[in-house]
This record gives structure tokens, sequence and C-alpha cells, in this order.
């Protein structure tokens, strides 16, 4: 499991990794090798300085309009495409999809999906 927090308290927490915001990763100039470590991603800059960093995966977006991120720029399907383009880290679309948004996003050359509100069936998502 990963904590969506500091380096610190994932040690602390004995989890297996940490999750980075993208403001984490921009001021990381290295990063644990103790720990698995993913992060939030909106750009070709943010990804290229997370394969720097050789992160373990990434995820992208937000590629569809989001209620935890109203108004937020979103990339669609073709600019997500293009954002992950030559990376070599692993990415996982994340933004307003359900799990019927994994095969276009399979097609698009993300290594899956990751889901927060449509995951769960109470919100009516089957």
């Amino acid at each position: 499991m990963l904590l969506n927090g500091s380096i610190v308290d994932a040690r602390r927490g004995r989890f297996a990794g940490v999750h980075w915001t993208a403001a984490v990763l921009a001021a990381a100039q290295s990063r644990p090798h103790d720990l698995l470590v993913a992060a939030s991603c909106h750009s070709r800059s943010e990804l290229a300085h997370a394969a720097k960093l050789e992160i373990d995966f990434a995820v992208v977006g937000p590629v569809q309009p989001t209620p935890t991120h109203p108004g937020a720029p979103t990339l669609g399907w073709d600019g997500f495409a293009t954002c992950i383009e030559s990376t070599r880290v692993p990415v996982y679309a994340i933004g307003g999809l359900t799990p019927h948004d994994l095969a276009i996003a399979i097609d698009h050359g993300a290594h899956g999906i990751a889901l927060r509100r449509s995951a769960w069936p109470a919100n009516g998502v089957a």
C-alpha cells in the first residue's frame, strides 16, 4: 500500500511506498530507494522529471472533468497520449474515469486506469 503523504510518514507507517503530488515531485532531487514511489503528473515536463528520478509509476491527468478538481483543464485522450509519448515510466490514466474507460486508456498508451469515485458501488457505477 502507498501513502499519499511524506516519506517519513510512509516509513513510520511501514507502507510499501509513497505517492507524491506534482508539487512534491517538482521539488524532489532524488527518490528514496527503500520505498516504491508514485507521482501525479499533468504535463510532459512533470513526467520527464519523474523519469529522471526513476519513480516506479505515475498517474497522469485529469483526462476528463472530475468533481474533485472542478474547472481544472483536462487532457482528453489525445492530450493524454501526447503527454505520455516516449516515456519509460509506467503510466496510469486518472481523472473522471470509470471501469469502462480501461480499453480506451490502454489504446492511448496507458498501463491502466486509476479510479477514485467510480470504483465504489455506492457511486452507482456498475
